[in-house]
């Protein structure tokens, strides 16, 4: 399931699949695409812990591409929450689609109950939907990488055996002495032979023909340089080992590529 850039999943209710949701991103269909229900709604959540309900629905529309005639396509569009957890009602309102401005209803409703923490008098507890936001945020953002890190594995981990054998053979002796404890003195906790294998994750999962163009070695094409980023945290298992990682083989790789 994709969800807009820059958000991350908050809620998905348990809708039978296929639902609206599984269509392919591109969402034109020459007839009408089976589905269990052809409205959809979920909760996402940005970096700033911002809330928004994201909406998909199936319309009839036709439409031409590559000499191709449609006549199905999927709308869909982006309920934002105000300060307050509740639904911007403008936006809701210029949703035409009655069947999807009702599920958006239901939807909210059922995440609203079961979520938003209550004080003593029956308002929103602001203190501790804070901390449940910004703990769901980190869980959206780990659900993401790890589809992420799975979507890669085919060409990403093939590679490794070959990769840890080179640098055990050309560099590790340079680098033995520093390398493992640096890491450790940051905090690192992984083993050597663990450490070693993140790096050449990273050296791959990096590795570009055309890195302009975001060019994988499989030839297809990142989406952006965040989905990289997002792919290596999801090997390191963490941002903050990510960034570890990345500091220890600055602080150890430059001098030495200085050197030679």
């Amino acid at each position: 399931m994709e969800i807009p850039k820059g958000w991350f999943l908050l809620h998905l209710p348990k809708y039978k699949t296929p639902s609206v949701f599984d269509l392919h991103e591109r969402g034109l269909f020459m007839f009408l695409p089976y589905v269990s229900r052809k409205s959809a709604a979920c909760l996402i959540i940005n970096e700033d812990s911002h809330v928004s309900m994201y909406y998909r629905y199936i319309t009839e529309g036709h439409t031409v591409q590559g000499n191709i005639a449609y006549a199905y396509m999927v709308h869909k569009g982006i309920v934002r929450l105000t300060a307050d957890m509740k639904l911007n009602e403008e936006e809701l309102a210029g949703i035409g689609e009655s069947e999807t401005k009702e599920e958006i209803l239901r939807v909210y409703e059922e995440w609203q109950k079961a979520y938003i923490p209550l004080q003593a008098d029956g308002t929103p507890d602001k203190a501790e939907l804070g901390k449940k936001l910004k703990a769901s945020l980190n869980e959206g953002k780990k659900l993401l990488r790890e589809e992420v890190r799975k979507r890669n594995t085919g060409w990403v981990e093939p590679a490794l055996t070959r990769m840890i054998g080179d640098f055990r053979l050309r560099l590790y002796e340079l680098v033995s002495g520093e390398l493992y404890p640096d890491y450790r003195v940051r905090g690192g906790e992984d083993t050597e032979e663990g450490l070693i294998k993140k790096i050449q994750l990273f050296n791959r999962i990096c590795e570009s023909s055309d890195p302009e163009n975001l060019l994988k070695p499989d030839g297809n094409r990142w989406q952006s340089k965040d989905e990289i980023w997002d792919c290596w945290v999801g090997y390191t298992g963490s941002e903050t080992e990510a960034e570890r990682i990345c500091q220890t083989m600055e602080a150890v790789f430059a001098p030495l590529s200085a050197r030679l």
